[in-house]
């Protein structure tokens, strides 16, 4: 097989990743990391596919060895009856999720700032917020309620092409359902502070490790997850050096297919189309930093309101999915390994 990179796969949380080889695609079906139902593009499909309408169908055969009876299931099930379960189950727990945020949070505090006057003004603030593990300012630098202000889920759902319990935002604009959304808003953004720290250490651990890691961090209170951000002190000295566009970035790693593929149409028409759900201008920038004496690059993705409200989209944007990096990476990429 080609060992081409130009197959694209939907995390867990619906974040695409890629471009990889298929020799990739095999290894995370062994893993673990794909199944059956993962979503997979490439050149040349019309729309994501699931894997097991693909050629990797044979090796998910080998993968479980005979049959599942739980995967089995899954297959005869109609797929009108596995998108009821999961808008029924995403509105179970948002309402538990708001009953309890009600009770808990009676005051609301905004947490994202007045932003900057420039997406460069925004990923600096962030990134320096960063190296000074100020979390406050971390989030001041998010767009956090301005997000859930435009955030439009039919349209993310059109993109995505399928509705999964994990898109847990709420329809609607009242005021219930945005405080819910700014909560979910801000934990998905605690997970991303927190990879961030600990990617430079994780470095030095084993992958089974770093995955349990994960898992655990899907499953805690917002509160307990706060507390380990604020609480990360392995990680040494941060030096933020520069904030460098996607092109000045390829040409200092020597990257010019990466930059090709950046500039090409799909790409373009990809973010066209998540400006539309997010509802501002986005533009992929890097930030370049020395963190315990070795040399990163920060992949982030920043975006605009009202054509002057500069703010951090995303700790892992599009840049960060071309480069094959993983959402527990939070885009943040040792500089040897690219």
């Amino acid at each position: 097989m080609s060992e081409e990179k130009n197959w694209y796969y939907l995390s867990e949380t619906n974040e695409q990743l890629g471009p990889v080889s298929e020799a990739r695609i095999r290894e995370l079906i062994v893993s673990g990391t794909l199944n059956r139902l993962t979503r997979v593009w490439k050149p040349g499909f019309e729309n994501w596919i699931e894997l097991e309408n693909t050629s990797f169908n044979r090796f998910l055969n080998k993968k479980s060895a005979g049959s599942d009876p739980d995967v089995q299931k899954q297959k005869k099930t109609p797929v009108g009856l596995w998108i009821a379960l999961a808008v029924s189950l995403t509105v179970i727990l948002a309402m538990g999720a708001l009953i309890a945020f009600m009770f808990l949070h009676p005051a609301k505090t905004q947490k994202e700032g007045p932003g900057t006057d420039s997406p460069e003004a925004a990923a600096k603030a962030f990134a320096e917020a960063y190296g000074a593990k100020d979390i406050d300012s971390l989030y001041t630098a998010c767009a956090l309620e301005s997000y859930v202000e435009h955030y439009d889920l039919e349209k993310n759902i059109e993109r995505m092409q399928c509705l999964t319990p994990v898109m847990m935002y709420l329809y609607g604009k009242s005021e219930g359902t945005a405080a819910l959304n700014e909560r979910i808003r801000e934990m998905n953004l605690t997970k991303s502070f927190y990879y961030l720290y600990e990617t430079p250490i994780w470095s030095h651990r084993d992958d089974q490790e770093r995955r349990s890691m994960a898992i655990k961090l899907g499953e805690m209170e917002m509160e307990e997850l706060t507390g380990l951000v604020k609480g990360v002190d392995e990680l040494g000295s941060v030096m933020v050096n520069d904030v460098e566009s996607v092109s000045e970035f390829c040409k200092e790693t020597e990257q010019d297919a990466l930059m090709k593929s950046f500039s090409a149409d799909g790409v373009k028409k990809q973010q066209a189309e998540l400006e539309k759900v997010y509802g501002g201008e986005i533009e992929d920038l890097v930030v370049s930093m020395d963190i315990d004496g070795d040399h990163y690059y920060l992949c982030l993705q920043t975006i605009s309101y009202d054509g002057d409200r500069w703010y951090v989209l995303n700790t892992h944007g599009t840049l960060a999915s071309m480069l094959g990096l993983s959402i527990d990476s939070g885009g943040l990429v040792p500089a040897p390994d690219l």
